[in-house]
């Protein structure tokens, strides 16, 4: 049978494994919090290259639109300028 002073001491043991155990889990909790910052300010970054390359496209998608419609009305002036040399043409054989 254990004598008092034994279950004292294994007591003791018990404890320091439990507080070391707390403490390891304490921690590995601080690390995790401390990886998961980095993680998420690492996203963050990766979300602002992401929106700044969505403003860029935005801005050459209304190019492109802009250009169009450039085009548009230069091929309604060609078509204006053709119609009148045609009746000019037709003008000048009567």
């Amino acid at each position: 049978m254990a004598t008092e002073e034994s279950k004292i001491t294994l007591l003791q043991s018990i404890r320091t494994v439990l507080e070391s155990l707390i403490l390891v889990g304490v921690c590995w909790l601080a690390y995790s919090a401390t990886e998961g910052a980095k993680a998420i300010a690492v996203l963050e970054s990766q979300l602002k290259g992401i929106e700044d390359q969505v403003q860029l496209v935005r801005l050459e998608v209304s190019s492109v639109q802009t250009l169009g419609q450039q085009i548009a009305q230069d091929d309604i002036r060609i078509k204006d300028l053709e119609r009148r040399a045609t009746a000019l043409e037709t003008e000048r054989h009567k």
